[in-house]
């Protein structure tokens, strides 16, 4: 499947970020990030639950063009994630991790990663509860949603440690794919 050119990208960002959306519907960046949690994730919905979930309800495309397009882009998307995931590369994150003018940004890519997380929950533990939870701190970080919890606090108030755990998602990405993707090895007989 063909990565998204930039144009295709700009045509994404616009429909998700157009102020006639409905204000439970993802934008762009929480798109982005329900998206890298659908592919690392252990549970895979269909398309049309996958839509659901991303239109918080059924999508409201003014007609069927449009509705072939978008999808098709979504798809489009999430094929690009897996494969730079699978690749063990570092993802192109669509925000500069930890940037004060991308802070809005990241907190939506965060957030629309653990609304699937959160959806989910046992599924993604049974992985490895102690290894999920260490590698899920940036994304918690970033997302804002903790930020009155005494444990994140001390992490906000040390500027810091916080740039540092914050620059750390694009790389955790990879971990938590292959944590949870990893085909167990094979016993052979000798």
């Amino acid at each position: 499947m063909l990565p998204l050119h930039d144009a295709e990208l700009d045509q994404l960002f616009d429909y998700f970020n157009d102020q006639a959306r409905s204000d439970d519907c993802l934008d762009f960046y929480g798109l982005h990030g329900f998206l890298t949690a659908h592919v690392i994730g252990p549970v895979k919905k269909d398309a049309e639950a996958l839509l659901h979930k991303i239109f918080d309800g059924m999508p409201d495309f003014a007609d069927d063009t449009t509705a072939a397009n978008i999808t098709d882009l979504i798809v489009r998307l999430e094929s690009q994630i897996g494969v730079e995931l699978a690749d063990e590369e570092q993802m192109a994150m669509p925000f500069v991790p930890n940037e004060k003018e991308d802070e809005l940004e990241q907190q939506a890519w965060c957030a629309g990663f653990l609304e699937l997380v959160f959806e989910d929950q046992d599924a993604w533990f049974q992985h490895g509860e102690e290894s999920i939870a260490t590698l899920m701190l940036p994304i918690e970080t970033g997302s804002g949603l903790f930020d009155d919890e005494p444990d994140f606090k001390d992490i906000i108030d040390n500027k810091a440690l916080h740039a540092s755990i914050i620059g750390q998602i694009p790389e955790i990405l990879v971990d938590l794919f292959l944590l949870i993707n990893a085909k167990p090895e094979s016993k052979t007989k000798h």
